[in-house]
């Protein structure tokens, strides 16, 4: 049926958008002091951001590695931004405070709907790269894979296509 075919051609074109290499779709976050933070505001720069919640285990334990690199690439042309998909702005808050993350932080007011459907994810953690282009360079990274990609991104590394492992490593679904 056309509705069929319809149905895929739309699923193609987001996957396609969120392709290694594509440009990382816009979005607008709302910091602390509510203030809209989106990408567009890190170009030139490398940019790791990673969706999270409160709730969310796997999430907190990604955040010492997070502050390690933080430190070790700030000031490199690297820039950090997490942005919590907590449905709550108090959870938000709290987590925020208890973590203590040194970069840019920002809280989806929809409860991650928007982004979630822009990057295609439905488990957090959801950790990309993004080059000083704008463009998707790693992504569902964690660990020493962060690492790994920062390195690569600024020593001029083209990005490599992804392969399709297995992404339920460890994240929590919604």
């Amino acid at each position: 049926s056309d509705n069929y075919r319809k149905e895929i051609a739309e699923q193609k074109m987001r996957t396609e958008r969120v392709k290694v290499g594509a440009t990382a779709p816009e979005f607008e976050v709302k910091d602390i002091k509510n203030q809209t933070i989106k990408p567009a505001n890190f170009k030139g720069k490398v940019l790791v951001i990673d969706f999270w919640a409160s709730w969310c285990g796997p999430c907190r334990q990604e955040i010492p590695n997070l502050k390690k690199y933080y430190e070790e690439f700030k000031g490199k042309g690297v820039e950090f931004l997490s942005v919590s998909i907590d449905a709550k702005k108090e959870a938000w808050l709290k987590a925020m405070k208890e973590e203590n993350m040194a970069w840019k932080q920002g809280w989806t007011t929809d409860a991650g709907k928007e982004v979630m459907d822009l990057y295609q994810f439905s488990g957090i953690p959801f950790i990309l790269i993004i080059d000083k282009g704008g463009k998707i360079y790693r992504k569902n990274v964690r660990g020493e894979e962060i690492h790994q990609g920062i390195v690569d991104v600024l020593a001029g590394k083209p990005a490599q296509e992804e392969e399709t492992t297995s992404i339920s490593m460890g994240a929590m679904s919604m």
